[in-house]
C-alpha cells in the first residue's frame, strides 16, 4: 500500500454500519462529510458478522464483504464515491482478535465438525489438544444437558445426505463416527446419548458451562473466541480480504485495529501489519500515566486517553472536591477509594466470570514450579497470589518479551500492594513475584504463561474497571469515561499542556476523540455533567431532596438514585420535553447500568423486583402524579436547563481542543450537532443526515453574506445545534487550509492573569509564520453570566490579560465572523466578536 502524506489524515468521522445503515446510505452522505470539511470517512467492521450485528465485533467470514450492509459491490460504489469527492479516503476498522464461535462462521463449524483434522483447528485459540479427550465446552444450554435431552430440545435430523444435530433451533455439525451410526442405526435416546458422547465438542448449561470453558473468549462473552494471529498463516488468512481491498483501491488509507491488548504479541502482529500499510490507529485504554509502548509500529491511539484530559478542563475542582465528601457522606458505600472499588470489583469478576482463565492459567504457571517448592505451596495457594496481582494492577497488561525484562512500574506497584494484602502462602507469592521480576530470557514454558496471564489482566481490567466499578463509584459521572479515573484531583490546565508536549514527541497522530460507539455517555451529556461541579451546593440539595421523598427513594439504594439522577440531568431534552421514548431510554440505560454495577442486581443474576423499582422510579421522577412530585420534577427541569446553557459551553470548547490540539480530529456519527446519547445501543440510535445537510447549507449560505450576522443568530437559538455545526465547520476548513499548524505545529501555553484568570484556558499553535490563538472560557456559573444566548459576556474580564510571546503576531482575524483583532488593545468583545469561544488566526 503507497505511504500517504501525513498531513492528509486531519479529521475522521466514525459511520456505524449495519442491516438499517448500509454502505449505500454511508454513500448518501459522503457529499455532505465532504462539504463539512471530513478528511477521511472511518467505517466500523465491513466484514461478515452475526445476523442483526448493529456493530460488526462478532465477525464470522474475513474473507467476505458483509452482505447484511450491502454486499461488494456497494461497497465499491461507496469507495467511488470517495474517490470523486473531496474526502481524502477511509479508514477501516479490523478486529484481528476474535471471531463469533457461531454456527454462521463455517470455520468454526468445520472445526466443531471435524475437530483437529480441520484446517482451521489453529486458526482458534483452544486450550485444549485433543478434543476426543477433552471436547471444547459449548455452554449453550437454558439447562442441565440431561434435562434438555428428556425434554425433547435436542434431537437428530438429517438434511440432505448430512445428519446433523438440533439443539433448540440450531444445527450443530455431527462429526463422521456419528454420521456412520445414524447411517446404520434408528436414532434413540441411547444411540443420541452416545453420539453426543463422541463429538469435538461438548454441550453445557452456560451457567455452569461459562466456568469450564476452554477457548479464550473476548472478554467474558461466550460467543466470541480468539483467534491466533501469532501464526503467520493465519494472519495471512485473516487480512487477505482486507490487503486486497487496499491494494486495488487507494482510497482505503488507514486501519484501526480493534482490542490490540487481546492479542499475544501485539508488538509483533504491528510490526507485521506496518509492513502491509503504515498508517495503523489501535483501540488502547491507557492507565494514568501510561503511554503507548514506543517500539508500536502505529500512528497512535483511538483517543480515549485525549477524551479524558480534556475533559477535566471543564471540571470545577473546588465542587469536585465538595461532590467527593458528599458522595462519601451520603452514600452507604463500602469504598472509600476509587482504586479500592476497583481491586474489589476486579477480584469479584475473576471469580465469576474469568474462573476457567484463571484455572487455566494457574495450571500453566504451577508447572513451571519446582518439585521442591510444590511441597511448600498447592496450585490453590498459586490462584490466589495471581488473583491478587491481577487485581492490583493498575493497566490492562504488561508486555513481555522473551529476553527483556519486564519494567514496568505498574507491575512493581501491583506487586508491593497485593503483598501487603496476601493472607495466603508466602511462598507462592515469592515465587511469583520472583518470576515477574526475572531479568528476562524466561524458559519457554514460563514464557507462555507469562503471555497467557497478560491476556487475562486486559479482560479483567476491562470487566472489573469499565464495566463495574464506573457504574459503582459515582461522585461526578463525567470523570467515569472509558479509561476514566472518578478519583482525579489535579491542575488540569498544566496536565493538559504536558499532555501535548509528550504527545508532539511521541504519537502527534493519535486521534482526539470526544464520543465514540464505547464512550458510556455522548461528549454534550458528559459537557453538562462537568457543570454539576460548579453547582456542587445546588446539586447536592437537589439529590437530597429526591432521596426525602420516600414514595419515590424506597428501596432504592442510594448509589442508584445519585447515578440515575445525574444521567437524567446530563441527558435531558434540548426542548425539554419528557417523551415516552426519552423515559424508556433513560430506564433502558439504567437497568443495564445496574447489572453492570453487579451490586444489587446482575447480567448473571438478575433481580427483578429491583430492576421494577428502578423503572418506577425513573417513571415517576419525570412523570409525576402527586402534588410534591410535580414540585420536584419543576426544580429538576429548571436545574437541567441551567446546566444545559453552560454545558453548552463546554461542549463547544471540547470541539475547539478537539479541533486545534495536536492528533486527529476525530468526530462520531451526528456529533457535529448536539447529540445527547447514552452508552451502547442508546449510542448507535439512527442520525437524522437530512436536517443536517439542510443546516449546513443554511449556515454556508448565511456565512457568505453575513458572518457576524450568522453568529448572532446561532448563539441565540443555539439549541437547534447549528452554533455547534457552524463551529465545526469553521474549525474544519482551518485544519484542511493549515494542516501544518494543527499536526505538526508547537504547542504552546498562553498564561492568563486577572481577577477570573481561572475561567479561561489559552494557547497558541505555531507553524513557520502561522499561527492560531485559541481561547476557551470555562466555570460561567461562577460569575452572574446571562442565560440568553451561548455566547460570552465580555463584560465580567475586563481585567483579563493574556501574555503571548514578544515575537507573537500582533494582527488576528477571528474565524467565526472574520473581523480583525489587534493583541495590544486587549479588547475582549474584539477578541471573541460575540461567540462563545476566541479562535483567532494571523494576519
Amino acid at each position: 500500500m503507497k505511504k500517504q502524506p501525513l498531513n492528509t489524515f486531519r479529521t475522521s468521522y466514525r459511520l456505524q454500519l449495519h442491516k438499517d445503515f448500509r454502505f449505500q446510505d454511508a454513500k448518501d452522505v459522503v457529499a455532505y462529510l465532504a462539504r463539512l470539511g471530513v478528511s477521511h470517512l472511518y467505517l466500523s467492521p465491513i466484514m461478515e458478522s452475526m445476523p442483526g450485528s448493529n456493530h460488526g465485533y462478532d465477525g464470522t467470514d474475513p474473507e467476505k464483504i458483509s452482505l447484511e450492509r450491502g454486499g461488494e459491490a456497494e461497497f465499491i460504489k461507496l469507495i467511488k464515491e470517495v474517490r470523486s469527492s473531496d474526502l481524502e479516503g477511509l479508514i477501516l476498522d479490523i478486529v484481528p482478535n476474535h471471531l463469533a464461535c457461531n454456527l454462521k462462521n463455517p470455520y468454526w463449524y468445520d472445526v466443531l465438525k471435524n475437530g483437529k483434522a480441520s484446517k482451521y483447528w489453529n486458526t482458534f485459540d483452544l486450550k485444549t489438544t485433543d478434543p476426543q479427550k477433552d471436547p471444547i465446552i459449548l455452554p449453550v444450554l437454558g439447562k442441565s444437558r440431561l434435562e434438555v435431552l428428556n425434554d425433547g430440545d435436542i434431537k437428530v435430523i438429517k438434511q440432505g445426505q448430512e445428519w446433523q444435530l438440533m439443539v433448540y433451533e440450531s444445527l450443530y455439525p455431527l462429526n463422521k463416527a456419528a454420521q456412520n451410526i445414524l447411517d446404520a442405526k434408528r436414532p434413540s435416546a441411547k444411540v443420541l446419548k452416545q453420539i453426543l458422547e463422541s463429538q469435538y465438542y461438548c454441550l453445557e448449561d452456560w451457567r455452569q458451562g461459562s466456568r469450564k470453558i476452554n477457548y479464550r473468549r473476548f472478554f467474558d462473552i461466550n460467543d466470541l473466541i480468539g483467534i491466533r494471529m501469532e501464526d503467520p498463516k493465519v494472519f495471512s488468512w485473516f487480512h487477505k480480504k482486507t490487503f486486497e481491498l487496499m491494494n486495488k483501491h487507494p482510497e482505503i488509507q488507514g486501519l484501526r485495529i480493534d482490542h490490540v491488548d487481546g492479542l499475544t504479541f501485539p508488538r509483533q502482529y504491528l510490526s507485521r501489519l506496518h509492513r502491509k500499510t503504515p498508517h495503523i490507529w489501535v483501540e488502547k485504554i491507557l492507565g494514568e500515566k501510561e503511554s503507548l509502548p514506543h517500539y508500536w509500529s502505529v500512528l497512535g491511539s483511538t483517543g480515549y486517553e485525549f477524551s479524558n484530559v480534556a475533559a477535566r478542563l471543564f471540571v470545577y475542582v473546588p465542587g469536585l472536591l465538595y461532590l467527593d465528601s458528599h458522595y462519601l457522606k451520603n452514600i452507604e458505600d463500602r469504598w472509600h477509594r476509587f482504586h479500592d472499588c476497583v481491586y474489589d470489583s476486579k477480584r469479584q469478576v475473576l471469580q465469576s466470570h474469568f474462573s476457567s482463565e484463571l484455572k487455566f492459567i494457574t495450571a500453566l504457571f504451577y508447572e513451571q514450579v519446582p518439585r521442591l517448592l510444590k511441597k511448600r505451596f498447592t496450585d490453590r495457594h498459586l490462584s490466589q497470589v495471581i488473583s491478587e496481582v491481577t487485581a492490583a494492577l493498575r493497566v490492562y497488561r504488561t508486555y513481555a518479551q522473551k529476553k527483556e525484562p519486564l519494567q514496568y512500574h505498574w507491575l512493581t506497584e501491583a506487586i508491593a500492594e497485593a503483598e501487603g494484602k496476601h493472607t495466603g502462602d508466602r511462598h507462592a507469592f515469592k515465587w511469583f513475584r520472583q518470576v515477574l521480576e526475572k531479568k528476562g530470557d524466561w524458559p519457554e514454558g514460563l514464557f507462555l504463561a507469562i503471555k497467557r496471564w497478560e491476556q487475562l489482566s486486559g479482560p479483567v481490567m476491562a470487566k472489573g474497571l469499565e464495566d463495574t466499578a464506573l457504574y459503582r463509584y459515582c461522585p461526578l459521572l463525567s470523570l467515569n469515561g472509558v479509561g476514566g479515573e472518578p478519583d482525579w484531583l489535579g491542575d488540569a490546565v498544566t496536565e493538559y499542556n504536558s499532555f501535548q508536549r509528550l504527545k508532539h514527541r511521541q504519537f502527534p497522530l493519535s486521534m482526539n476523540t470526544s464520543s465514540t460507539h464505547d464512550t458510556k455517555r455522548s461528549e454534550d451529556v458528559l459537557s453538562r455533567v462537568h457543570v454539576l461541579s460548579e453547582l456542587s451546593e445546588q446539586w447536592a440539595h437537589l439529590y437530597e431532596e429526591i432521596v426525602a421523598d420516600k414514595s419515590l427513594s424506597k428501596g432504592l439504594e442510594r448509589r442508584s438514585i445519585y447515578f440515575i439522577a445525574e444521567t437524567v440531568l446530563g441527558a435531558w431534552p434540548m426542548d425539554g420535553k419528557i417523551t415516552k421514548d426519552y423515559v424508556k431510554r433513560i430506564q433502558a440505560y439504567a437497568i443495564k447500568a445496574s447489572r453492570e454495577a453487579k451490586l444489587e442486581t446482575s447480567w448473571l443474576e438478575v433481580n427483578t423486583a429491583y430492576e421494577n423499582r428502578v423503572k418506577n422510579f425513573i417513571e415517576q421522577i419525570l412523570t409525576p402524579n402527586s402534588l410534591e412530585q410535580r414540585e420536584l420534577f419543576k426544580k429538576m427541569k429548571k436545574f437541567a436547563s441551567v446546566i444545559s446553557f453552560y454545558g453548552a459551553f463546554n461542549s463547544l470548547g471540547f470541539l475547539v481542543l478537539k479541533t486545534t490540539s495536536l492528533g486527529v480530529a476525530d468526530f462520531y456519527q451526528g456529533c457535529e450537532m448536539w447529540d445527547l446519547s447514552l452508552v451502547d445501543p442508546d449510542n448507535r440510535r439512527p442520525v437524522d443526515y437530512d436536517v443536517r445537510k439542510e443546516a449546513l447549507e443554511r449556515i454556508q449560505k448565511e456565512f457568505k453574506r453575513s458572518p457576524s450576522r450568522l453568529l448572532i443568530r446561532v448563539t441565540k437559538d443555539w439549541r437547534s445545534g447549528e452554533i455547534k455545526l457552524l463551529m465545526t465547520w469553521r474549525l474544519l476548513q482551518m485544519r484542511n487550509r493549515f494542516a501544518n499548524v494543527f499536526l505538526h505545529g508547537e504547542y504552546i501555553p498562553v498564561p492568563v492573569r486577572g481577577k477570573y484568570q481561572q475561567q479561561f484556558v489559552s494557547y497558541l499553535r505555531r507553524y513557520k509564520d502561522q499561527w492560531f490563538w485559541v481561547v476557551l472560557p470555562r466555570f460561567l456559573t461562577r460569575v452572574d453570566h446571562s442565560e440568553e444566548a451561548v455566547r460570552l459576556d465580555v463584560d465580567f474580564f475586563a481585567d483579563t490579560k493574556f501574555t503571548l510571546p514578544a515575537h507573537a503576531p500582533r494582527k488576528w482575524e477571528n474565524i467565526l465572523t472574520k473581523t480583525s483583532y489587534d493583541r495590544e488593545t486587549n479588547k475582549l468583545d474584539k477578541m471573541f466578536a460575540g461567540g462563545p469561544v476566541a479562535v483567532l488566526r494571523s494576519l
